[in-house]
């Protein structure tokens, strides 16, 4: 797919403004919803065992492209040929495990601290109205998209 929008100027084009009033469509459905509020607390959710949330977050993170292309484009960079690879992947590891931690406890700290007023229905109309607006803009802004050609 990328390399017939690369390759043809109509495509591209299509592509680009079939996305750009999809996001607008979505960023108006957003901005016009209701945003009743939730409310989840009677619901009991049986934990899973652990074995499991380990496997399904290794299977996420695994075949997340995004973490895939980070590993390869950006790591190799910090290599060096004088110095065992195992010493120095395992170093890495660490750091990406410890970051990550940190990280994803700070998400979950943020999302319990704001649980109570994210589930209220003034709350999910804020959220509505922010987050259709920035569909909405983003949706915009794709059509002033250019397509770059690189002549090699």
């Amino acid at each position: 797919m990328g390399a017939v929008l690369i390759a043809s100027d109509v495509a591209f084009t299509v592509v680009k403004v079939l996305g750009a009033c999809y996001l607008i469509y979505l960023g108006w459905s957003q901005l016009r919803s209701v945003g009743n509020g939730v409310d989840v607390g009677h619901l009991q959710a049986t934990p899973l065992p652990w074995q499991q949330r380990t496997l399904s977050g290794f299977l996420t993170n695994a075949t997340n492209p995004k973490g895939i292309i980070f590993m390869v484009a950006v790591l190799p960079q910090f290599l060096s040929t004088q110095r065992p690879l195992w010493v120095q992947l395992l170093v890495m590891s660490v750091t990406c495990l410890a970051v990550d931690t940190v990280v994803m406890h700070g998400y979950a700290a943020s999302a319990s601290a704001l649980r109570r007023w994210m589930r209220s229905a003034e709350a999910m109309r804020w959220q509505n109205r922010i987050f259709g607006g920035l569909l909405m803009l983003v949706g915009a802004g794709l059509f002033f998209v250019q397509r770059s050609v690189h002549q090699g």
